[in-house]
């Protein structure tokens, strides 16, 4: 289904003929914004709270670099906060440890201080892994970069 957030605000114009125009927002109930530099990169969500064998069954979106992703079809940001799982492009394996945001995270319009968390995700099984931070942002945005990238 198709979720998302609406806030409104109405407005008193005393023209000739007064009148009270109302401004609806419909924004989605999550953004993921990709700011690394190269590949799609592929995140899987669920609740904060989830068994680790939910996994496979969550809904996953590929967001290529340099991308703000809107989703619509995840509505318990709010209500349940929300843990992330990613990798680097289709071949990369999965990050063996989820990041998660309770969801007072969510609640404060405008950013809230919370902390960033880091993902370890490899391009490959053996190779070394490159840390992945996600920052809540504002209202339920949450952004994956990486600041070491080219160091």
């Amino acid at each position: 289904g198709v979720h998302f957030t609406c806030t409104s605000h109405s407005r008193s114009h005393n023209l000739p003929t007064p009148m009270v125009p109302t401004t609806i927002a419909i924004t989605p109930t999550l953004v993921i914004l990709n700011a690394l530099p190269i590949g799609d990169l592929s995140v899987k969500y669920m609740r904060s709270e989830h068994e680790k064998s939910q996994w496979p069954a969550a809904p996953e979106v590929k967001i290529p670099s340099f991308t703000r992703f809107n989703i619509y079809n995840f509505p318990g940001v709010r209500r349940d906060g929300i843990a992330l799982i990613a990798r680097l492009h289709d071949g990369a394996p999965w990050c063996s440890a989820a990041v998660a945001f309770g969801k007072d995270v969510f609640t404060n319009e405008g950013g809230s201080g919370y902390l960033a968390q880091a993902l370890k995700l490899k391009d490959t099984d053996k190779g070394a892994s490159a840390g992945i931070i996600v920052e809540p942002l504002n209202h339920l945005e949450l952004r994956f970069s990486c600041p070491n990238w080219f160091v």
